[in-house]
């Protein structure tokens, strides 16, 4: 390995054979740290020391900007922005859930369908849905 290790750095571990991430290993004795050294986050394996960056002399550096190590090591582009669920559910059409159904008969530990005479979880579209009736025409 030419180039210096840090805590954080993807490298090719020559011990599992797999890509993985550089992560500090700490001994302790009696509550004091005695040495730090850089491991495979995989297999745990020790990095040789002239792979790794020695401790107290690192230069002064400008802050990297933020990045994402484990799509780095998964090779996963980024997640696009996620749409807003209110743009989603727009349209007019009617949500068929169990848990909106008159049928519902709804306790703390089940859901339970009055009309099927059974158990239903309450995200279940049910093709005899009836809305509930608003409190309004009670």
């Amino acid at each position: 390995m030419a180039a210096k290790l840090a805590s954080g750095d993807t490298f090719f571990c020559q011990h599992c054979q797999a890509r993985s991430v550089a992560k500090i290993k700490r001994e302790y004795t009696d509550f004091t740290v005695t040495r730090e050294f850089l491991v495979c986050a995989f297999c745990q394996h020790e990095i040789p020391a002239q792979a790794s960056a020695p401790a107290g002399n690192a230069p002064a550096k400008a802050p990297a900007p933020p990045r994402n190590a484990l799509a780095e090591l998964l090779g996963d582009e980024p997640v696009p922005e996620q749409v807003d669920a209110a743009t989603l559910l727009q349209d007019s059409q009617e949500r068929r859930f169990c848990k909106n159904c008159d049928y519902n008969f709804l306790t703390p530990f089940k859901c339970q369908c009055t009309l099927h005479r059974r158990e239903v979880e309450p995200m279940h579209d049910c093709p005899d849905f009836i809305p509930k009736k608003s409190r309004s025409e009670i």
